[in-house]
């Protein structure tokens, strides 16, 4: 699952994993290729912009994601992570419920 929030707000939407895909050491072609495969599905319509972009990117990291849905609105808290982090990842989002 991941949970999301608006910065300052409290977390009010989760949605389930369905696969992950990680590329690693990518070349032009390999992301003009991934572009190619995936764009589409992820509402990429200009290629040739976001080729040029990601052209020289080294990392690619794919979520595909189903059943989104709204959730009763909770805190979490943050102790540890640093107030600016933009990930956390646990086995419990009940760790952090607050």
């Amino acid at each position: 699952m991941i949970y999301f929030k608006n910065s300052g707000e409290k977390v009010s939407v989760r949605v389930r994993v369905r696969k992950i895909l990680r590329f690693e050491n990518l070349t032009p072609n390999k992301v003009r290729e991934l572009l190619l495969k995936y764009g589409k599905d992820d509402g990429v319509t200009d290629i040739k912009k976001y080729f040029q972009l990601f052209k020289d990117k080294n990392y690619c990291l794919l979520i595909f994601i189903n059943k989104p849905e709204t959730i009763e609105p909770f805190d979490i808290d943050k102790r540890g992570f640093g107030s600016m982090a933009a990930w956390i990842c646990m086995e419990d989002i009940n760790s952090i419920r607050h």
